[in-house]
């Protein structure tokens, strides 16, 4: 039995990693910096999705995928790790 993945969530998921591997290129230092970023972008994917679609936020909408607030929630969690690991480094 083939294992179907909505083509929604296939995009938020590459999205969601691209925008982590950005991330990791530019202020990552090792690995379990990668490993928190990916967790963060996901789950900021994530949350900014589900207030995009609460809100009917439309903005560069692709399918069921609210593109602009699923980008600001990725985008804002993995500033909050960033800054988290600022303060737990100092």
């Amino acid at each position: 039995m083939p294992l179907f993945i909505p083509p929604g969530w296939a995009l938020g998921a590459l999205l969601a990693s691209i925008y982590a591997s950005l991330f990791q290129v530019w202020r990552g230092r090792t690995w379990g910096d990668y490993a928190r970023f990916v967790a963060a972008s996901w789950l900021g994917f994530a949350v900014g999705q589900w207030l995009g679609t609460a809100w009917r936020l439309d903005w560069l909408r692709i399918g069921e995928v609210r593109l602009f607030s699923a980008t600001v929630g990725a985008l804002g969690f993995l500033l909050i790790v960033l800054l988290w690991r600022r303060r737990t480094r100092s």
